[in-house]
């Protein structure tokens, strides 16, 4: 009896000491690295309220991902057949281009049409916040504007936690989930107990 629940102990253990110590360095570590140097910056995009900060904080988020060591020949994976044209870090910069060049496209606009009518009418204010409404769209267009660059910032630097999420870290709950069903066993007898009750019946 006090075997099992030794045994149960121990599957506990296997499964939550890794998952949280792990979980705890990735957050305050890698993940706090990234977020700093690159995600906190798009989210400030996001929420920009003109386009000129918005291209400021755009263009600080690319330079966070150099700073990061991300160059444009790295990957978002790390397996040699997930590695496509489109999970590269050359296609990271120039998605982010692309939204700074339509945010610049808006402050050439905004710049002409005030320029032009002296003032600003009540439909051009909407037909202003409709285009900004629109950048902040392609910056979560299927997901936040800098997924890869979080995925190939874990690839080159953190390999080994990458590794763990995908792979290791099922091994490591089987293993667990396996000596806590032993535990469970062993308090109720053990199989030799299950068999003779199956014969007496």
């Amino acid at each position: 009896m006090k075997k099992g629940v030794g045994w149960i102990l121990i599957g506990l253990l296997i499964l939550i000491v890794p998952a949280v110590v792990i979980s705890g360095y990735q957050t305050i570590g890698p993940s706090y690295e990234w977020n700093y140097e690159v995600h906190s910056h798009i989210l400030n995009a996001y929420y920009a309220n003109s386009p000129e900060l918005m291209i400021t904080e755009l263009s600080a988020c690319e330079n966070g991902m150099r700073d990061l060591g991300l160059t444009p020949d790295l990957y978002g994976a790390w397996l040699p057949w997930e590695k496509t044209p489109d999970i590269r870090m050359d296609y990271q910069y120039n998605h982010l281009d692309a939204i700074i060049n339509r945010t610049k496209a808006v402050i050439e606009w905004r710049n002409l049409t005030y320029t032009t009518n002296g003032s600003a009418p009540e439909t051009l204010g909407d037909v202003y916040n409709e285009k900004m409404d629109n950048l902040r769209g392609f910056l979560i267009e299927d997901g936040w504007s800098d997924w890869i660059s979080y995925r190939a910032f874990f690839i080159n630097e953190y390999l080994w936690l990458i590794i763990w999420d995908d792979i290791l870290c099922w091994f490591v709950y089987l293993l667990g989930l396996a000596v806590i069903i032993g535990g469970i066993v062993h308090m109720k007898g053990g199989f030799g107990r299950f068999r003779k009750r199956n014969k007496t019946i």
